[in-house]
């Protein structure tokens, strides 16, 4: 077994900016439509435990897709909207 090399931390975090800036939009989509973390969960079969790694602003949690596409649904918005800069 061989040592892993400094860059091969730095792959698995190369995208951190983006899951930070996704859980910012959830949260803020959220909040604009009047859900609480737990309402916002159970609409879409995850935890809120789960939701709220997701959303945290020092923090980041990796999510599928259909994650998001099921967040998306339930905020009634386009998953595009998660990306662009907010309003």
């Amino acid at each position: 077994m061989g040592e892993k090399h400094p860059t091969d931390y730095y792959v698995q975090f190369e995208n951190v900016d983006y899951y930070l800036d996704l859980g910012n939009h959830i949260s803020y989509y959220r909040k604009k439509a009047k859900l609480t973390q737990e309402q916002l969960a159970k609409m879409v079969g995850i935890s809120r435990s789960y939701l709220s790694h997701i959303e945290a602003p020092n923090a980041f949690q990796k999510c599928s897709l259909d994650t998001v596409f099921k967040i998306c649904h339930a905020l009634k918005i386009e998953p595009v909207q998660l990306f662009l800069p907010l309003p």
